[in-house]
């Protein structure tokens, strides 16, 4: 450990210093009896050139490395295919990665949701439809159509990813009926998970920087909110 083998060091000078004095007294050395100081090792010399560490830390060889949360770029086994995609169309591949983590963990292209969803990146037949895609399951055509209608989301909100990430799940009706992300709290979890996976793999991203609050909408009825739900991009 280094700071054990710096105090070892220390400890051996102050013992050499001392010998080294006793042995000037002995024999008479002039330098000894005119600089007696010289030769005295304290323990404010040794507190004075111990490590400077922060309060409450231990030495020691490598210090431990801060846990990170997993890009879920790293995880996802269709991360190629769904940024070719995004870049096709000019979206930021975190964006279209973290919708796809956020929908299937990335991984489960043949799942089917209770309301209908489809396939990895969960998309309702009929948006299916509306972007080109006449087979869902495929996982080419399901990308496709699910990264034409993020673009279309990004042009129609002008880059609000909060906005672009609540249409996703809850539909464009709900996002322009509310003017903002909805009251669903479905919905808001699901903005806020993809906000907060965007911030923590890459803080300096534009996408990262979208902020929720101002766009949330809390001049509603608490019985209307309670009765809306996400229609899963319809």
């Amino acid at each position: 450990m280094v700071g054990a083998t710096a105090t070892v060091s220390l400890l051996w000078d102050m013992l050499a210093r001392s010998a080294l004095f006793i042995a000037c007294v002995l024999f008479g050395s002039p330098a000894a009896r005119a600089e007696p100081d010289a030769f005295v090792f304290t323990l404010e010399d040794l507190e004075s050139q111990m490590l400077d560490l922060p309060e409450g830390r231990a030495v020691t060889d490598e210090q431990e490395p801060t846990p990170q949360s997993p890009s879920p770029a790293l995880a996802c086994p269709f991360g190629d295919a769904l940024t070719d995609a995004a870049r096709r169309r000019g979206l930021a591949p975190e964006l279209v990665i973290a919708v796809a983590d956020a929908e299937t963990r990335c991984r489960h292209a043949r799942q089917r949701s209770p309301k209908g969803a489809i396939g990895l990146m969960q998309l309702m037949p009929a948006t299916a439809r509306r972007f080109g895609a006449r087979d869902p399951w495929n996982i080419d055509q399901n990308i496709a159509a699910a990264t034409d209608y993020l673009a279309w989301l990004d042009a129609r909100y002008r880059g609000d990813t909060a906005l672009v990430l609540a249409a996703y799940n809850a539909g464009e009706g709900a996002v322009d009926r509310y003017k903002g992300v909805p009251p669903y709290p479905e919905t808001r979890a699901y903005v806020r998970r993809i906000l907060g996976s965007l911030e923590r793999s890459d803080p300096s991203s534009d996408v990262a920087r979208a902020r929720i609050a101002p766009v949330f909408v809390t001049d509603v009825a608490d019985d209307e909110a309670a009765a809306g739900e996400p229609a899963d991009g319809e």
